[in-house]
């Protein structure tokens, strides 16, 4: 089963740095990586060309202009592209564990939706890590008196989930739920199913992308599921906006009867084909 790496960026190459020396110590071979660009810089362009040449999979770089936040767009370009059957997204901003991919990939089926969780990284971590501090594994692991000290300062959060446990016993007291776009992985079929996320959508310009594909997802009745005490990614702190009005979008979103988009996959390969959107990769 070939698998694509979907990686969301906008204009913050120092983290992609971070998250694509995660990439380069996975237990588990890569065998496609696209990278979903919201219309950064020639910096992104740069530090994704350098990743690209010195690696032995196939790289892609999606771009368009920025225009205000179109993450659902962008993605969408890259699932039209991507050769894998099956799909890992992450973001470019969250740093995978060494076995991230090995466990989205431990548990494809074919027909479910897994559901990865992000570990908190607080300001003081994010500021001083280095891509070799990453591929030493300092963000992994917890038990150890300078990693405790950090939770007890708030500069870690969430890190119970880096204790491995098996997922069957994990489920019988930890029921958390939700898509989370920065970690979560689906066979290819099911998200042409729904056509990929609604770039139409009203809330995908205020970051509710994750929260309308989750939601079309359970409409056209796909198994989501969550993976817990597995498949991390650790989030470099930066300033996040909060959206406003999501409990009423997500009521609006619902009452819709379609689960597919109406800007979706398929409309996102008419821009590729029209030169819209182009692959950095081959310019």
């Amino acid at each position: 089963m070939k698998t694509s790496i979907i990686i969301a960026t906008y204009e913050n190459p120092r983290a992609l740095e971070l998250v694509l020396e995660g990439l380069l110590r996975q237990t588990e071979a890569i065998e496609e990586v696209i990278f979903a660009d919201d219309g950064s810089t020639d910096s992104t362009r740069e530090r994704i060309a350098a990743f690209d040449q010195g690696t032995s999979f196939p790289v892609a770089h999606m771009w368009h202009p920025h225009d205000g936040i179109q993450k659902a767009g962008i993605v969408n370009s890259a699932i039209a592209i991507a050769r894998g059957e099956q799909l890992v997204f992450l973001d470019g901003d969250c740093v995978p564990d060494q076995r991230w991919l090995a466990d989205h990939l431990d548990h494809a089926d074919g027909h479910t939706v897994w559901q990865g969780r992000r570990l908190q990284i607080g300001t003081p971590i994010t500021e001083t890590l280095t891509p070799k501090g990453v591929s030493n594994g300092e963000l992994e692991g917890w038990c150890t008196p300078e990693k405790f000290g950090q939770l007890f300062r708030r500069e870690r959060q969430k890190f119970h989930l880096a204790i491995r446990i098996p997922q069957k016993i994990v489920r019988l007291f930890d029921k958390r739920k939700g898509l989370m776009g920065c970690n979560f992985s689906a066979p290819r079929k099911v998200i042409e199913s729904i056509n990929g996320y609604d770039a139409s959508w009203p809330g995908a310009s205020y970051l509710c992308e994750d929260l309308d594909l989750e939601i079309r997802l359970r409409k056209q009745g796909a198994p989501l599921t969550p993976l817990l005490h597995a498949a991390n990614v650790f989030h470099l702190n930066h300033y996040r906006p909060r959206p406003e009005g999501v409990l009423r979008l997500r009521d609006e979103r619902w009452k819709v009867q379609s689960s597919v988009a109406i800007d979706g996959v398929r409309e996102a390969a008419g821009r590729i084909q029209a030169g819209m959107i182009r692959n950095l990769r081959e310019t």
